[in-house]
């Protein structure tokens, strides 16, 4: 009886044994699975820092924080040309502890562009300093594309810094949770707009299908640079040669300047109008013949002998002619021989009739001045860059002569004559335009003799020989044209 309850007793005991033990192993299973759900919440970087310090319990600080902020792939924009462009910035360690990086970057969002990098990295207070130098190319969009070198802070999973670049400027950028390794890929959405360009592992899956639908800004782009490289090539042949011309010519004209000179230097000396004596002695047997014709015989004998006359001389022959026909056929012969042009109007004199008189006027006028004399030519040039006025012998000579002349029209061709040559003042124009009795006439002249006037300041002398205040406006108008 006794051993029969001692037996129950030990049956009880057992039991609430056994009830306890089961209490306690539910109770460690629960704890068991709080732990696990809390680790799960935990971030991915957070678990493999654990599991890594674990693993590498020898591992500097620096080594940790590199683990732990900076591995990873990062995603932002970096500036360039003033303006933004998308960035993936993938920061990885190779086996010698070294950080590698790839630069992939989208400039203008439609030029892929790829490159190596390698980093430095060092320690600051609050965030991480690292140093950026490019490598090779892995993909290269164009031949004026570049690698940089680049700086940045690293900072609570925020990357910023500076492209070292004059045109380029700064950088930002996220880190991601993915690392395009096999256990954390990178989906669509987190590669965001170089999904086209990379896979979900990192890896470049632009073919050349691609290269070409995505690369046509690029060709575009090259293509014109090109364009515009040979249009400058061209411009700058073109200026040489253009400078070279320039050069020929001016080299031509210093030359030819040289040889004009010479040959006025030359003609200078060699032609100069028949001595007194030579000359006397020519007229006198001009005038010992008993005709005109000849008269001509001789004058053109001694043309043949290639002598020059003055203006004085050719009127002197012309005097020693009979009649008016013979002297327009001995003006002929002289008149490529007359040497001063400027008192071309000289030779009128030897005319009686006035319709000779205008023949011979508009001979001389239509006469190509061939400056045979290279004194007379100088004295000419620089009567027209200093306007030199007529000299007073020869004014008071034209003067007189306009006033022996019955006719207008013959004083207009004596007018048209001088102006051909010779400058005047206003008041010498003032006095020849007195020689005209009625306006009509004298506005006809003053028109011939505007272009050769000296000091137009001084025009008003002019309107005083008009008599009326039409004619008067009319010329003052026509001064003030040509003085514009």
């Amino acid at each position: 009886m006794i051993k029969g309850e001692m037996i129950m007793k030990n049956l009880k005991l057992i039991s609430k044994l056994n009830l306890l033990a089961l209490f306690f192993s539910i109770l460690g299973v629960v704890n068991i699975q709080s732990v696990e759900a809390q680790r799960s919440k935990q971030p991915r970087h957070a678990k493999h820092n654990r599991q890594h310090d674990r693993q590498h319990p020898n591992m500097s600080q620096l080594d940790q924080r590199i683990e732990q902020e900076v591995l990873g792939v990062w995603v932002g924009d970096y500036q360039c040309d003033q303006d933004h462009h998308s960035l993936l910035l993938e920061i990885t360690q190779n086996r010698h502890g070294k950080l590698m990086a790839v630069f992939h970057g989208l400039y203008q969002d439609q030029e892929y562009l790829s490159f190596e990098m390698r980093a430095q990295v060092a320690q600051a207070r609050r965030a991480l300093k690292l140093e950026f130098e490019p490598g090779r190319w892995i993909h290269k969009p164009a031949h004026d594309f570049m690698r940089v070198a680049m700086k940045a802070r690293i900072r609570t999973d925020t990357l910023k810094g500076s492209i070292k670049h004059q045109q380029c400027g700064q950088v930002s950028a996220r880190r991601l949770e993915c690392d395009f390794s096999e256990t954390h890929s990178c989906s669509r959405r987190d590669r965001g707009i170089f999904a086209q360009y990379l896979s979900r592992f990192g890896e470049l899956k632009l073919n050349e299908s691609q290269d070409s639908r995505h690369g046509h800004h690029r060709r575009r782009r090259v293509k014109r640079l090109a364009e515009e490289k040979r249009l400058a090539e061209e411009k700058r042949l073109a200026a040489e040669k253009r400078l070279a011309e320039e050069k020929r010519l001016a080299e031509e004209k210093r030359l030819a300047e040289e040889k004009r000179l010479a040959e006025e230097k030359r003609l200078a000396e060699e032609m100069q109008p028949m001595g007194k004596e030579e000359f006397q002695a020519a007229l006198q047997q001009l005038k010992a013949a008993s005709f005109d014709p000849k008269r001509l015989e001789i004058l053109q004998f001694m043309m043949m002998q290639q002598v020059y006359l003055s203006s004085l001389q050719a009127r002197q022959i012309l005097e020693s002619f009979t009649f008016d026909p013979k002297k327009i056929e001995a003006l002929v012969l002289i008149k490529d021989h007359i040497l001063d042009i400027d008192g071309a109007f000289l030779v009128l004199e030897a005319f009686t009739f006035d319709a000779q008189r205008r023949r011979a006027s508009e001979m001389l006028s239509s006469l190509k001045q061939k400056d045979r004399n290279a004194r007379s030519t100088r004295r000419r040039q620089q009567a027209q860059e200093k306007a030199e006025a007529i000299s007073s012998d020869l004014f008071n000579i034209l003067k007189q002569r306009i006033q022996d002349e019955s006719f207008d029209q013959g004083r207009l061709a004596l007018i048209n004559l001088a102006v051909q040559s010779s400058y005047f003042s206003a008041l010498q124009v003032k006095l020849l335009l007195d020689q005209w009795s009625f306006d009509p006439a004298r506005l006809e002249a003053f028109i011939l003799l505007a272009p050769r006037i000296i000091n137009l300041e001084q025009g008003f002398l002019i309107t005083e020989a008009f008599v009326f205040d039409a004619n008067k406006t009319k010329v003052r108008k026509h001064l003030s044209r040509i003085k514009r």
